[in-house]
């Protein structure tokens, strides 16, 4: 993909390429921090800036190749419309448009003593 290109992605293209990647809302108030894990679970840090927080790990799954769903119970986002443009990521999700900053992080190495 060339940097300036945008790209439209299935639910299944988003999760491959997103993994190893974190997810910051560009919002001014509220925080919406993802991780997804190769493992099939993502790291969230959910809230308000300067205010109250949770850090839940979620499970996601896939519905019709182009919603992922993230989350369970009372903690759950429903993402459509998937569009990866630089380092931005925009997405449908309960009828508004939410906007993300995506930064790649490196792999950490665990080593057992």
């Amino acid at each position: 993909m060339s940097p300036n290109s945008e790209r439209r992605m299935t639910a299944e293209e988003f999760i491959q390429d997103i993994a190893l990647h974190k997810l910051d809302l560009n919002h001014e108030t509220l925080l919406e921090q993802f991780w997804f894990k190769e493992d099939g679970r993502v790291v969230a840090n959910i809230g308000e800036k300067n205010g109250p927080i949770c850090g839940p790990v979620l499970p996601y799954r896939i519905e019709n190749d182009d919603c992922l769903i993230i989350g369970e119970g009372d903690i759950q986002f429903s993402w459509t419309g998937f569009r990866i443009e630089r380092d931005k990521l925009s997405v449908l999700c309960g009828g508004e448009t939410k906007n993300y900053s995506i930064t790649r992080i490196e792999k950490k190495q665990c080593y057992l003593p």
